[in-house]
């Protein structure tokens, strides 16, 4: 048996930790098993029902309000709007320090809204990470929210979700080379069941169609 709780996606059944409800679970939470390659992409990707005009704010608010911001740097700390594809300049970029609330960033969103933008939410949570000596640290660790309307960049909300969040690289759940102990294991456990928590609850925001959690081998973000 592997020690590693993050290794290869394999559903698994589990329920809401929020409500208790199995009907939302399209795609399930996952376990991992070993396998020996480069860090990849990981991202949560959700659709729904409606996500056109206004009706997106709602969504954006409740999958904001449901991410466990970093006790050290919460809040949203960055807001772009991209107009019609990536290769557009942005509209708006704004910073905040310290980082604004879920329903102050939503604010700045509902200025620009249209079904052919998308909307870029920067935060941290807080992972453990391991340094040269094999000493563990608590700190932020960067992610992107990222909300595209359903006119945006040729429709590729199809493909990558009406929002998708960008956790970086898996490299934080899977820590390749790190001898297991039990307090690396006790370490990774804790950022694994983070995620897997958001994840629960980020699905239940209102009325989700469908949710997929992965790891993204075809597309990754653009960075500003």
């Amino acid at each position: 048996m592997c020690l590693h709780p993050l290794r290869h996606y394999r559903p698994i059944d589990d329920q809401c930790i929020s409500c208790g409800d199995r009907s939302w679970l399209p795609v399930r939470t996952f376990t991992m098993e070993w396998v020996s390659r480069m860090p990849d992409p990981l991202y949560l990707s959700l659709w729904f029902s409606d996500f056109s005009g206004p009706a997106m704010l709602p969504h954006m608010l409740a999958v904001l309000q449901q991410f466990p911001f970093s006790e050290r740097s919460p809040g949203i700390t960055y807001i772009a709007v991209q107009p019609v594809s990536w290769n557009e300049a942005s509209v708006l970029e704004r910073r905040f320090s310290p980082g604004i609330t879920p329903q102050e960033a939503v604010v700045v969103a509902a200025d620009l809204i249209h079904d052919d933008y998308a909307y870029v939410f920067d935060c941290y949570w807080d992972m453990w990470t391991v340094d040269a000596n094999g000493k563990w640290s608590l700190g932020p660790g960067p992610v992107k929210i990222v909300a595209q309307g359903e006119g945006f960049d040729e429709r590729v909300e199809q493909e990558t979700g009406h929002i998708q969040v960008d956790f970086g690289l898996d490299s934080l759940f899977v820590q390749e080379g790190v001898e297991l102990t039990s307090e690396s294991q006790a370490r990774i456990r804790e950022n694994v069941l983070r995620l897997i928590e958001f994840t629960k609850r980020s699905r239940c925001t209102p009325e989700p169609r469908r949710a997929g959690c992965g790891l993204n081998r075809t597309r990754t973000w653009p960075r500003s």
